[in-house]
């Protein structure tokens, strides 16, 4: 008599099949929202780059405080990571210890961009309060902040071609001949930075705060002034009391 034949047992094969697809599906998925959002960030910024009072009113909407300092953060982080690799190549030559320094500035300045906004608005909150300035504080901070991202892409230029010129250059820092080019270079980037980055704060108040240009550039300046002011006749007294 045959032995009776056993039921073959189900093919998983199917099934398999669907769970790799519902993975790939959701890993494009996620590349594609990933790219979306970068497009959107280059978008936002390049509006920011060249036409700030397009930029400031295309960002009305925004009312929280964390997505602002979280891109500044993200975005400092990533610049401060390139730099350092970047400037590997001239610490190696100074030693292992500039390596680690250079470390040390790169994690102190990521975390400082934590701060710098506060500390940067408050400052100029000030001076808006005191040239008329009756919206909230974070409507300054919002454009402080977002005028940060200008000042650390030219500070992120200028030290990239420094550290290209030192390479070129390979100068010995003996004297200060040997820095001028980087200094002259360093110059210009920073007064060119330092004019875009006035004019962005500017429209951004007269926006914000409504305050005339006028008006948003002396709360702008008013009270770093007062405090370098201040700074200077402190080492004048001490000077004095050297004498």
């Amino acid at each position: 008599m045959p032995a009776p034949k056993l039921p073959k047992p189900p093919v998983t094969v199917a099934s398999s099949s669907k769970s790799s697809n519902s993975y790939n599906l959701l890993t494009s998925s996620k590349i594609n929202s990933l790219t979306s959002n970068l497009l959107k960030y280059y978008s936002q910024f390049k509006l920011l780059f060249t036409n700030p009072s397009v930029f400031y009113n295309s960002v009305k909407s925004e009312t929280d405080v964390f997505p602002i300092i979280l891109k500044y953060v993200i975005f400092m982080a990533v610049l401060q990571v390139i730099m350092f690799l970047v400037g590997i190549y001239g610490d190696l030559r100074e030693g292992a210890y500039m390596v680690l320094f250079s470390f040390i500035i790169m994690i102190l300045s990521i975390t400082f961009s934590f701060i710098m906004p506060f500390f940067s608005s408050g400052i100029t909150h000030l001076g808006v309060l005191m040239f008329g300035g009756k919206q909230p504080f974070f409507n300054t901070f919002k454009t402080i902040t977002y005028s940060m991202f200008l000042a650390a892409v030219y500070n992120f230029v200028s030290l990239i071609i420094i550290e290209i010129l030192n390479i070129i250059l390979n100068p010995t820092f003996e004297t200060i001949t040997d820095m001028m080019p980087q200094l002259i270079v360093a110059g210009i980037i920073g007064l060119i930075g330092l004019v875009h980055v006035f004019y962005t704060e500017i429209i951004g108040l007269g926006i914000y705060q409504q305050l005339t240009k006028l008006k948003a550039f002396f709360a702008i300046i008013i009270i770093p002034l007062a405090i370098l002011l201040f700074i200077v006749l402190v080492g004048i007294l001490f000077a004095l009391m050297l004498i």
